[in-house]
């Protein structure tokens, strides 16, 4: 097979996994594999080309489109696939190194007939973080303002979810750096870049001043300035909020 469709809603068979691409969701049987962004990119590179070489550089450009990051990001993201789908299936390595050049995904791949649904709903607890005209549900990755719903993405979730924990506190730059991106050595721009992305749905402009949710605090880090008021509640959540990846909402913010 010399490349195969993967912006459809047809689900896709790999070995005994079931992928479903425009949910960014891996299946072992009915289970959803807890996989990261950034993993679940790369092994839809791979699929999409399966048994075929796909190159170290097209993978990190890729899972990180708008990053400068190093050939060691992409190992810890290859890692973390394999200890997901394992090592071997059928005396075939899953997920085969090519030395010096890249990986390959040595598994067949065919496109799935039919609806594949998964255990789509489960009910979990979640907190609500009221401040200004907004409510944060941080499980969701969503927030909410005069009816309007936004899709976080991964990073500027964890990174509001960060300086809200320490409200009226600065959190550093190196903090929220290794919060959002673990295991990483990625360029302060990144931070700079989902921080901006906040501000622009908060309405914030370089002229809101002290007016400002976030506030910078030179040299340091971040602070979350606006009074908080937490409730609880139970929500029932998708498995597609749930997902580590926010592209497939349907609105978003730092992706």
């Amino acid at each position: 097979m010399t490349g195969l469709d993967l912006t459809s809603e047809r689900a896709v068979r790999c070995g005994r996994f079931v992928v479903l691409p425009a949910r960014k969701l891996v299946l072992n049987g009915d289970t959803p594999l807890r996989l990261g962004a950034r993993a679940v990119d790369i092994l839809l590179a791979l699929i999409s080309r399966p048994g075929q070489l796909v190159s170290k550089a097209e993978l990190i450009a890729t899972a990180w489109p708008e990053s400068v990051v190093c050939e060691a990001n992409l190992r810890v993201q290859v890692s973390s696939l394999r200890k997901a789908l394992g090592s071997r299936e059928n005396d075939q390595t899953i997920v085969e190194s090519v030395p010096r050049q890249g990986y390959r995904i040595s598994l067949p791949v065919v496109a799935v007939e039919g609806r594949v649904t998964p255990r789509a709903f489960r009910s979990i607890p979640t907190v609500e973080i009221h401040f200004a005209d907004y409510c944060f549900r941080p499980a969701q990755r969503q927030l909410t303002s005069a009816g309007r719903h936004i899709r976080l993405g991964e990073r500027a979730n964890i990174i509001l979810r960060a300086l809200i924990e320490s409200a009226g506190t600065v959190v550093s730059k190196n903090e929220l750096l290794a919060r959002a991106w673990p295991d990483m050595a990625v360029d302060e721009c990144n931070l700079r870049f989902q921080i901006t992305t906040l501000r622009k749905f908060f309405g914030e402009t370089a002229a809101a001043g002290a007016d400002r949710i976030i506030v910078n605090a030179s040299g340091r880090g971040y602070c979350f300035a606006a009074p908080i008021e937490i409730k609880e509640s139970h929500t029932t959540v998708s498995m597609r909020a749930l997902n580590h990846d926010s592209r497939v909402l349907e609105e978003q913010i730092g992706a």
